[in-house]
């Protein structure tokens, strides 16, 4: 594959990037996931990557003029950073679960929560005494 092949394939795949952004931007899924998110780990997510594709593109640029000096360096890293993304991911997920959880809960007071502690005695007696029927 040719050295200026790679860079006008990743010329034609941040134009697209960029005009998916540009889109989003119009039709404001920015302010939709700004005010859902609220770690805003997605925001880090996209800046992370956005930075990380246009230095892949000035990699590919220098290749393109044959200083191929970096590259596996550069590899390397991108390896790490997108494994990286996926955790930041991850642990914006854990937080927002988390985040629901007590959102959820806030209201559950000790007079509900033996409420249920009795509703749950009563249907485990009442499964227990329908064992001798079901053999």
């Amino acid at each position: 594959m040719r050295n200026d092949s790679v860079f006008l394939k990743w010329l034609i795949t941040i134009s697209l990037i960029g005009f998916g952004f540009a889109l989003a931007a119009l039709t404001g899924l920015f302010h939709t996931i700004n005010a859902a998110d609220i770690t805003k780990l997605s925001f880090v997510i996209l800046g992370i990557f956005f930075v990380y594709s246009i230095r892949i593109g000035a990699t590919a640029y220098r290749a393109t003029c044959g200083d191929l000096t970096g590259r596996e360096r550069l590899f390397k890293s991108v390896d790490f950073v997108a494994r990286l993304l996926v955790d930041i991911g991850m642990i914006g997920t854990v937080i927002g679960f988390i985040y629901m959880l007590s959102t959820s809960l806030k209201g559950l007071e000790a007079a509900t929560s033996a409420n249920f502690r009795y509703a749950d005695f009563i249907s485990s007696s009442v499964a227990f005494s329908d064992i001798p029927n079901i053999l």
